[in-house]
C-alpha cells in the first residue's frame, strides 16, 4: 500500500506512543487497549467525543472497549476496537467493520435488555452493561464507534436508525481519518444535516439585499422543535 510521508511519518509517531505506553507487556490484549486509549485521546482532545472510560470485553458476538455517558446521561458514546497490530496499517473490508458495528450494538442490546446476568459481576463490563440497563428510559441518543489501526476501504456512510426511544448512529474512524483530523489541527469535522432526510422538512430561506461581492445572506426560522432536535 503506498503511503504518503507525511501520513509514514503520522503513523510511525503514533504506534511509538502505543509501544511505549505498551512496553511492560507483550501480550496482544494490552496492546490493544493501549491503541484504544491513544485513539481516544486523540478524538476527545479535538472534541469529536467529550471523554471515555476503558471497558474491554468480547464473547461471541460481543465486543465492547470503552464508553462515555454525557448530556446527563441521556447520551451514550460505545467504542470498539478492531486492532491488527501490523507495522503499517492493513485495508480492512466493509465486511469486517459491519461486523465490529454489529458486535458493539449486541453489547448495547443484550444491556437494555438485561441478558447480561451470566456476565463475571465484578468486571468493570458487568458494571457499563447494568449502568446502561438503569439509564434505559434516560438514553436517547446512542453512538456507536469503531475504531481501527487499519484502513478502511469502500466503506459507506451508515445511516442512522431509530431502536424504540434510542437514536442510533454509526461513527467508523480509521488512520487515515484520524491523520486528517491530525493534519488539520484537531479542529472538528463539518457537521452535515440533511434536514429533509433527518426531520422530514426543509427550512425555507428568504433571501437579503446583497451588500458586497463576498457574503450571500439568508434569512431563516427554525421551529422550537427542530432547534430542540437538533
Amino acid at each position: 500500500m503506498s503511503i504518503d510521508p507525511g501520513f509514514e511519518q503520522f503513523i510511525s509517531n503514533f504506534q511509538e506512543d502505543v509501544r511505549l505506553k505498551s512496553r511492560d507487556s507483550s501480550s496482544e490484549s494490552f496492546a490493544e487497549e493501549q491503541f484504544t486509549e491513544e485513539m481516544l485521546e486523540y478524538l476527545a482532545d479535538a472534541g469529536e467525543i467529550e471523554g471515555f472510560q476503558l471497558c474491554s470485553y468480547q464473547a461471541r458476538g460481543v465486543k465492547v472497549n470503552g464508553y462515555d455517558f454525557n448530556n446527563n446521561d441521556e447520551f451514550l458514546d460505545l467504542f470498539v476496537t478492531f486492532f491488527n497490530g501490523e507495522s503499517s496499517p492493513v485495508k480492512v473490508s466493509k465486511s469486517e467493520i459491519i461486523n465490529y458495528f454489529k458486535r458493539l450494538r449486541a453489547f448495547f442490546d443484550r444491556s437494555v435488555r438485561q441478558k447480561y446476568i451470566t456476565m463475571e459481576e465484578s468486571s468493570p463490563a458487568f458494571d457499563l452493561a447494568d449502568k446502561v440497563f438503569q439509564l434505559r428510559e434516560n438514553l436517547i441518543n446512542v453512538r456507536l464507534f469503531v475504531i481501527t489501526d487499519g484502513i478502511a476501504v469502500n466503506i459507506d456512510a451508515i445511516e442512522d436508525e431509530k431502536y424504540g426511544q434510542y437514536k442510533i448512529s454509526h461513527h467508523l474512524w480509521d488512520m487515515q481519518r484520524l491523520f486528517r483530523l491530525y493534519s488539520s489541527g484537531n479542529r472538528p469535522e463539518p457537521i452535515e444535516i440533511n434536514f429533509n432526510n433527518d426531520f422530514g422538512n426543509t427550512i425555507p430561506c428568504l433571501p437579503m439585499p446583497e451588500e458586497n461581492s463576498k457574503y450571500i445572506t439568508y434569512l431563516a426560522i427554525l421551529s422550537g422543535k427542530t432547534l430542540s432536535d437538533l
